[in-house]
């Protein structure tokens, strides 16, 4: 049984694609460990080993691409683009002008927003299942942080969005606050959402 501790001193991210990126650039590369008790150096049973660990990070690489690619389809869909008109898709590329639009969002932006905030959860919780699932440690610990520490932060940004307590300014400095505080939970929380 695998104890989950919370992360101490990571940095927390805002959105679906941090943790897909930490994931992704994580560099799962499995080395090859040398046995001096075999004849060539190479311990067989290592080796098998290493092998499968490979063979299941390279499919769950996979996995994170599809989802990767089922996430750029939503923040390019036209359904969506109402809502990306005032925000990006990863909170680390929101800008200065985005940050004082004093603006509140209209009913088909919240609309749009409502959208994104679905799919971008369904794409978390897929996410975090397969690294759940995948047996790694760093991995399932990351999983289980994000949905601790970042969930709760996002969902109560979205709500005050949706019932008008929000500027699209606020929201978008909330949203790349979030990307930039260390003290909440750090990179685990990255799971939960560098877009919406």
């Amino acid at each position: 049984m695998l104890q989950r501790l919370p992360p101490t001193g990571l940095r927390l991210q805002f959105a679906a694609l941090g943790l897909l990126g930490a994931v992704l650039l994580s560099g799962c590369a499995v080395p090859t460990q040398v046995s001096p008790g075999s004849p060539d150096g190479m311990d067989p049973v290592k080796m098998q080993e290493d092998a499968a660990r490979r063979e299941r990070v390279a499919a769950l690489e996979a996995q994170f691409r599809s989802v990767g690619v089922r996430m750029r389809a939503m923040c390019v869909s036209p359904e969506n683009a109402p809502y990306f008109r005032k925000t990006t898709c990863l909170a680390s590329a929101i800008t200065d002008e985005m940050k004082e639009d004093r603006s509140k969002p209209t009913a088909a932006q919240k609309k749009a927003a409502q959208n994104v905030f679905r799919i971008t959860h369904e794409l978390n919780e897929e996410t975090r299942s397969m690294m759940v699932q995948s047996g790694i440690p760093e991995y399932v610990d990351k999983a289980f942080a994000s949905r601790t520490y970042a969930d709760p932060k996002i969902n109560a940004l979205q709500q005050d969005f949706l019932h008008d307590r929000l500027t699209w300014g606020e929201y978008n400095r909330a949203r790349a606050a979030l990307v930039d505080r260390p003290e909440d939970g750090g990179d685990a929380a990255g799971a939960a959402q560098n877009a919406p």
